[in-house]
């Protein structure tokens, strides 16, 4: 079916026929005999008005040199309020309003991974974001990207999705919002993944009566056990440490015997 919108330009309403489908934000006013339903219509810059007749007894929809006929259509694409009128055949009219406000943008924020966060190779982690928008249910979807590349795009909440095996390099992740008026909202950090290595201890010492020793090939962020065995065969923990550097030095009271130690990253 051929529907008729109008297009504000410049401050002018200028009719256009085309075939376009019904949207979503689209709103329905009901004509029947001296009634308007809604009255007033309140709707987004973007969003088309339809009229229907309610009863029948035929109309036609004015609004400035705009003239449609439902249930033809009219879209909004500047903010403002605007007065029509119904008109019958026979020469009753009366008014409607329809009010236009300007559409408010999403916003988004990457929620997982964090900025600057040190993953190791192969990495497999959750990207995470949130999105809202003063307009309800106004969310259409929010995509993920790595680099360039998108690897997901959803609909509804929860927005997440799942990264495999990514290898090691330096990466921005992206994600973008948008809304059913095609406003955007966007939102990057990056991320590091690391291949693993082999922590290495060095530079045993005894210090003011405490055994002191350095730890290398740590990944930041990772937590580390530290722990210590006299047969290497039991051993036992004795703390742990979230390192934010690539080494950390340790201090350990002496036992009054022979001891072993080793780190071991657990995730």
């Amino acid at each position: 079916m051929k529907l008729f919108s109008g297009r504000l330009l410049t401050g002018l309403l200028v009719l256009i026929a085309t075939a376009f489908s019904l949207p979503a934000t689209a709103a329905t006013v009901v004509v029947s005999y001296y009634s308007l339903s809604p009255n007033p219509v309140s709707i987004k810059t973007g969003d088309v008005v339809y009229w229907v007749d309610g009863d029948g007894f035929g109309y036609m929809i004015t609004l400035g040199p705009l003239v449609v006929f439902p249930p033809d259509g009219i879209q909004f694409n500047a903010p403002g309020t605007y007065t029509y009128s119904a008109e019958t055949f026979e020469g009753g009219s009366w008014p409607g309003t329809v009010i236009v406000t300007d559409d408010a943008p999403p916003t988004v924020s990457i929620t997982s991974p964090t900025n600057n966060s040190v993953l190791t190779a192969p990495a497999t982690f959750n990207f995470e974001a949130d999105a809202s928008d003063p307009d309800v249910n106004d969310i259409s979807d929010v995509e993920f990207y790595i680099g360039d590349t998108i690897v997901d795009d959803v609909f509804s909440p929860p927005y997440s999705t799942t990264v495999t095996n990514l290898p090691a390099g330096t990466y921005t992740l992206t994600t973008i919002a948008w809304d059913y008026s095609y406003e955007t909202a966007t939102n990057s950090v990056t991320i590091t993944v690391v291949n693993p290595g082999a922590i290495q201890l060095t530079s045993p010492a005894v210090v003011g009566g405490s055994f002191v020793f350095q730890a290398s090939g740590l990944i930041p962020g990772k937590t580390n056990v530290l722990e210590s065995s006299s047969d290497l065969v039991t051993w036992l923990p004795l703390q742990t440490n979230v390192p934010d550097a690539t080494s950390l030095g340790f201090t350990n009271s002496p036992a009054g015997r022979s001891q072993f130690f080793r780190l071991r990253q657990v995730n």
